[in-house]
């Protein structure tokens, strides 16, 4: 019985974490089939700020944030996109399990889009904090058993 019990347990956080951890208390992501189609295609907003981070010179994600924000983040670092470079850019996102990446609206609490989160990895946090600021984390792939 303390199997089956220890059994339902694993399998409930098995199912619930992912979503935890991408849509948890302070982080809201909505992914954009749309923004994804753009991206894909070099063809970003040009209203945004853009930023990159990565590991080990692979490039893990790339978000656009809204001038009316401030990034307070330390892990991201400015990237200059433009027509000339945006679709190389885009395209220069590092796999993961053989994804493509997805673009993902960067909401506030009360669901509006401050920017666009692009990754393979669809994990991350994003903080709002005080007078317009934002904090996201950099993706954090799933920990393998």
């Amino acid at each position: 019985m303390k199997f089956a019990h220890t059994a339902l347990y694993v399998l409930v956080v098995a199912l619930v974490t992912p979503f935890t951890v991408v849509a948890g208390d302070s982080n809201q992501l909505r992914q954009n089939s749309e923004m994804t189609q753009a991206l894909s295609e070099g063809r970003p907003p040009e209203r945004l700020n853009w930023y990159s981070t990565s590991r080990k010179d692979i490039l893990d994600a790339i978000i656009g944030i809204d001038p009316a924000w401030r990034l307070t983040s330390k892990l991201w670092h400015a990237v200059s996109v433009d027509a000339t470079n945006a679709k190389e850019i885009f395209k220069s996102v590092a796999p993961y399990e053989h994804k493509s990446p997805i673009a993902y609206d960067i909401l506030t609490p009360d669901g509006k889009a401050i920017g666009v989160y692009w990754s393979t990895i669809p994990r991350t946090v994003v903080q709002i904090g005080k007078g317009n600021e934002v904090k996201v984390f950099p993706p954090e792939p799933p920990v393998r058993p």
